[in-house]
């Protein structure tokens, strides 16, 4: 089980239109959101070698159906406009109104619902979140107990990382049900395994705890108590927390699709954990919220305290972690916060600035968004000169033998990073990933174009040294030979693991391969045995998927390595899976 969070910000493709009872934008504003519709651009650029693509190809690229986007300056919306198909099957338009789930940006709602509540005297940020509940308990551990402010940071130490949702006709869990891991609830139950404040571990489990607290505190359903606190107030009007999405809303949402651009079952999943990942919205209404939050660390809101924006877009426990709902980030330099999402079919992106109150919000249709959010955001930030848009290098030059020399393996076996001349250009990539080139700039660096950042100086592997290269280059036999030659105890489960899920979302059948190996490579291990399930329910192979949670828990009694609950864990999880799946 691995985290991914990819915090990048922005996009829109194909075609669509406004609303017609929408005014009509100013000429400054439509000729904005045009340039940047036609200018895609990658993370850094190489000065007199423009790249550029129009949305409309990279939509195709990624297999996305469907985008909206908004872009704010100034604390004021400048421009919002949709893109493809909300529906390809009944060819609906997406809009400016098209409903879209946020998946993990409802944590960033949430959150301030929470602070809001705290500073009402509702509920305690920094009381045991134990004492603010009363039909389910945090299971008994031996660690500290957790609060408010440690589940909203992702420092409590809770389990599970998030939620798959339940399939139209599916049943669907109390949030008890979710919490204890019992049927229907098709993800383990949330526990405390690991000491609070010891580290950020992303958890929609420990948010989904501040959910049933807040609920018990208001005595009222969640939807309702958003609705009230956050949503009205700040006059996000087309907004719901409501799961499943009311019949009456449906044509209004568009539908998922996987990355293959296939439609997910029933083309909607229903999400219980709805603080964690069940808002439906648009990028209008979201930039609302995110305006709010600037207006709000300036003093000039009158809904949120400059004192909760500052707390909530401040590390609560590091320098460089989690804010309390938000993520803190440094875009190329500039100061800035924001959350991404998926569910089921669906990613989402938001990028605010600190000050100056600028940003981006996009919602795709697809599990396969996030690169083509990141080339709309390089866009975005270019087309307004925002402080964070990316670097342009001046490009140098190095001789054939000195490319020769720097190409080769470099990382670790697991997670290997390849260098290769092509046509007298110096290209990296990760294995089964997208090549990027690295460019030699005329003060001496290497510069990769993947994100604008210089190359390292990662150590540098032997010929035949990596697996996953290997696996890459000539199959799992090849791969399986230098596991075999490897010294004992010098390759990480844990990094294959790592490095198969980050390849999930963009080369679905490459991290299959990894999954692959690493159930080869350690066949006594369950989590290589678990995470093969997972690749092969992603690329919809459902009896190999069966298979593999099968095999995960017969390797438990001959795990040795495993900790015990982590064991635990994924027992619940295979069990749960299985019943899933009909196994």
């Amino acid at each position: 089980m691995s985290r991914s969070l990819i915090l990048v910000a922005l996009l829109a493709a194909c075609s669509s239109g406004a609303p017609p009872h929408t005014p009509a934008p100013p000429v400054a504003q439509i000729e904005g959101a045009d340039r940047v519709v036609h200018g895609l651009r990658p993370p850094a650029e190489v000065h007199g070698e423009p790249v550029r693509w129009s949305l409309a190809d990279r939509m195709r690229h990624y297999h996305v159906h469907g985008i909206s986007i908004a872009v704010w300056d100034h604390y004021q919306l400048q421009w919002a406009r949709g893109f493809g198909d909300a529906d390809a099957e009944l060819h609906q338009p997406v809009t400016d109104a098209t409903l879209f789930q946020a998946g993990s940006i409802s944590k960033s709602v949430n959150a301030l619902a929470m602070m809001l509540a705290v500073a009402k005297g509702t509920i305690a940020l920094d009381a045991p979140i134990d004492s603010e509940l009363e039909s389910w308990h945090v299971p008994a551990n031996q660690f500290q107990p957790i609060t408010l402010r440690m589940i909203l940071s992702h420092t409590a130490g809770t389990t599970v990382h998030g939620f798959p949702g339940y399939a139209a006709g599916e049943p669907v869990p109390t949030i008890q049900q979710v919490l204890d891991g019992k049927p229907p609830a098709n993800t383990p139950p949330i526990v405390v395994d690991e000491a609070p404040l010891k580290e950020f571990r992303y958890s929609g489990g420990g948010i989904t705890i501040s959910q049933l607290a807040l609920v018990e505190k208001m005595h009222e359903p969640y939807p309702q108590i958003l609705q009230a606190s956050v949503l009205g107030p700040i006059g996000m009007a087309k907004s719901t927390y409501e799961q499943p999405l009311p019949a009456a809303r449906v044509p209004e949402a568009a539908a998922g699709y996987k990355t293959d651009g296939s439609p997910i079952e029933g083309k909607r999943h229903t999400y219980p954990e709805m603080a964690a990942a069940g808002l439906w919205t648009t990028p209008s209404d979201l930039a609302k919220f995110f305006i709010e939050m600037q207006r709000g660390l300036a003093g000039q809101s009158q809904v949120i305290s400059q004192q909760i924006a500052h707390d909530m877009t401040t590390p609560a426990f590091a320098k460089d972690g989690d804010g309390l709902g938000v993520f803190v980030i440094d875009r190329n330099g500039a100061h800035m916060f924001g959350h991404d999402g998926a569910d089921a079919g669906f990613q989402a992106n938001a990028i605010a600035s600190m000050d100056g109150g600028y940003g981006v919000i996009v919602m795709a249709n697809s599990d396969a968004s996030f690169g083509l959010f990141n080339e709309v955001a390089n866009a975005v930030f270019a087309e307004y000169n925002w402080p964070g848009h990316g670097p342009v290098v001046e490009r140098g030059s190095l001789s054939a033998d000195q490319l020769a020399a720097i190409a080769g393996v470099y990382g670790t076996p697991m997670r290997a990073t390849v260098l290769a001349v092509d046509g007298g250009k110096l290209y990296e990539h990760h294995p089964f990933g997208e090549r990027y080139e690295v460019v030699p700039t005329k003060d001496g660096k290497l510069v990769d174009m993947r994100d604008g950042a210089t190359f390292g100086s990662a150590p540098r592997l032997a010929d035949h040294a990596s697996p996953v290269a290997e696996l890459e280059r000539g199959g799992l036999d090849a791969a399986m030979a230098v596991v075999r030659a490897a010294p004992a105890g010098t390759l990480d489960p844990d990094e294959l693991n790592f490095f198969a899920y980050g390849a999930l979302q963009d080369n679905p059948r490459g991290a299959v391969a990894m999954f692959e190996l690493g159930a080869a490579a350690f066949p006594d291990l369950m989590n290589p045995h678990e995470s093969l399930a997972e690749g092969y329910e992603a690329v919809g192979e459902t009896a190999k998927a069966i298979a593999a949670y099968k095999e995960a828990l017969a390797t438990e009694p001959v795990d040795a390595k495993t900790p015990a609950k982590f064991k635990q864990q994924l027992h619940e999880t295979c069990v749960a899976a299985l019943k899933r799946l009909g196994g």
